[in-house]
């Protein structure tokens, strides 16, 4: 934000500070007070823009202060004001709900007011209790990690609902603001609430308590009740400073400024003519009396236990000890302000800038009043803005819908030219193709014709040469034949094992797919020597006759799996064929 102006305007007097808002709180650089000539303002209200204008240059003049961006606080008792719950919605549906639902708020006519707020806290939920989490301005370092531990604790609520403060003022007063800042030739950023102004500053100053601070200017006191540093409750008093200096002018027939001094230093409540400046305060009391009492009776579990009296009556000599004798509660007063610094360039004292609380809270978070004729403005704008962006966005669209079939054309035109020149550079390929069916179909022919006068026979060489380096040598053949793969061939053998290992053997030639023992009988010479006679069938295959290259491979792996488990297939069928024998 930089250096702002922070302006508030009573009847008597004007309280200017020039400060600035940084992460780590708010920067105070000047901090004077003027006086305003009598007539010039009414409780806030702006009777002479033109005078008040000058008012505010000289002071500045005066000071040596050149910044030209202020914002203004109206005093409270020219706003209306009405707490509200509404639920979670976005931020700019938050004004729309409450322009549309203000007659409900505030039951008078409101052509002629200014409808703001600013948010209070927002609510959470567990277990049937409702939780508050303050809105205020951005923690220190320590208040931080409170809150973040207190986060954490809180992960499972749901935020159901937030507080807010609906504020109305009339629009003449809101336009007054503004004219002032244009004839003193200001540029106003935005004009705040006083009680959202000291709300700002004052959460960082009180405990987790429940306490009422007192904020008592020159015109009118702020009553807030506070609960955990989150407002519960706020009302506003037509008593200030003023009518306590008016008691003392009239009592001891002393001028204003007179009066003023003799208050801030002497105690003149515990005075033994005190009487009359006692009695013009019971009005005063008798109000915060009944705001406590008003909170206790809603809140019987969180009753008031402490009281902050801050602002210009804190200058009252006795003020703060007379309160507490009053009402019965302790009443504390602020000599800093947290998350606050003053430079040594501000004119008061430390302790001074208690007085300026509003102008301090102003530049946190405003509330931004706008006049019906600014924000009207400021509306056309917006919609003459839109209008133009629509116009650009459909012109935008135009030229993107023509543009875009336009490239098409062209990317189309010139891939069509591309091909037309490759296809000329391939004149020769449908002679190329024709003379490669033609080879296609030759080799075809010879592969059938070749395939035709192929037999299985064809492998019988080949299966003799690996049968006679495979049979064992006790293995005799007495009789074979082939007939067009189909090999049939009756043998002598020693034993029933050479048997099943010449079986065995058999099954290990590629070109042989079947094996068939029959005719299997034993004999015993008188020596007991065993003479086994069998037969044997296997069958040939051609490879070109019977597979593919496909299922040749598919043969091979077959026979290779199977190599392990042969022996012990071949003992099968030879126990197989000796039942078949013996049945």
């Amino acid at each position: 934000m930089g250096t702002v102006l922070s302006i508030s305007l009573g009847n008597k007097s004007m309280q200017i500070g020039e400060v600035s808002k940084s992460r780590s709180g708010v920067v105070v650089k000047r901090l004077i007070e003027k006086e305003i000539q009598e007539g010039l303002m009414d409780d806030g209200t702006v009777l002479n823009t033109e005078a008040v204008a000058k008012a505010v240059v000289a002071a500045l003049k005066e000071a040596n202060i050149k910044t030209k961006r202020v914002i203004f606080t109206i005093p409270s008792g020219k706003v209306m004001s009405r707490e509200i719950v509404l639920p979670r919605m976005k931020d700019e549906k938050v004004i729309e709900t409450i322009k549309s639902n203000a007659e409900e708020y505030f039951p008078i006519g409101l052509e002629d007011y200014v409808i703001s707020y600013f948010k209070i806290s927002n609510v959470y939920e567990e277990d049937g209790e409702n939780e508050e989490e303050d809105h205020g301005e951005p923690e220190d370092g320590a208040d931080k990690k409170k809150k973040k531990e207190k986060r954490k604790k809180r992960d499972k609520h749901t935020r159901v609902s937030q507080r807010l403060m609906v504020l109305a003022v009339s629009n003449s007063m809101v336009q007054s603001y503004y004219d002032v800042a244009a004839l003193a030739h200001l540029k106003l950023l935005s004009l705040d609430y006083m009680g959202n102004s000291i709300l700002q500053v004052i959460t960082n100053q009180i405990g987790e308590e429940t306490c009422l601070v007192i904020q008592m200017r020159e015109d009118n006191t702020s009553l807030t009740v506070f609960d955990n540093a989150v407002m519960m409750l706020q009302r506003n008093i037509n008593y200030g400073t003023a009518d306590i200096v008016h008691t003392i002018e009239d009592t001891y027939g002393v001028s204003y400024h007179s009066a003023q001094k003799k208050l801030e230093e002497n105690e003149l409540f515990r005075a033994a003519d005190s009487y009359e400046l006692k009695n013009s305060i019971n009005y005063f009391i008798s109000n915060i009396e009944r705001v406590i009492e008003y909170y206790r009776g809603r809140n019987p579990d969180m009753p008031v236990t402490n009281i902050y009296f801050v602002g210009e009556g804190s200058r009252i000599a006795g003020m703060p000890q007379t309160l507490e004798e009053s009402i019965g509660l302790p009443v504390h007063t602020l000599s800093t302000l947290k998350r606050v610094i003053i430079r040594p360039s501000a004119a008061p004292a430390a302790s001074e800038a208690m007085q300026f609380m509003a102008n301090i809270g102003a530049v946190i978070e405003p509330v931004g009043f706008l006049p019906r004729a600014l924000e009207q403005d400021i509306r056309k704008k917006l919609e003459t803005k839109a209008c133009r962006i629509l116009v650009l966005l459909a012109i935008f669209m135009g030229l993107v819908i023509v543009t875009i079939p336009a490239l098409d054309f062209f990317n189309l035109s010139f891939e069509k030219m591309d091909l037309e020149s490759k296809l000329m550079s391939l004149q020769d390929v449908d002679e190329i193709f024709e003379n490669y069916q033609r080879a296609e179909q030759k080799y075809s022919d010879v592969e059938a014709i070749e395939s035709m006068v192929r037999t299985n026979n064809e492998s019988l060489a080949g299966f003799i040469d690996v049968f006679e380096q495979l049979r064992p040598s006790s293995v005799n053949i007495t009789s074979f034949a082939c007939d067009n793969g189909k090999i049939t061939f009756s043998a002598l053998a020693d034993s029933k094992n050479t048997v099943i290992k010449l079986i065995t053997q058999l099954k290990t030639i590629a070109n042989v797919y079947q094996v068939d023992v029959s005719g299997l009988s034993s004999t015993f010479d008188e020596t007991g020597a065993e003479t086994v006679s069998f037969s044997i069938i296997c069958l040939l295959v051609n490879d070109d006759a019977r597979f593919t290259e496909a299922e040749e491979d598919m043969a091979v792996e077959a026979n290779a799996e199977s190599a392990a488990d042969t022996e012990e297939t071949a003992s099968e069928d030879v126990e197989l064929i000796e039942s078949e024998v013996g049945e």
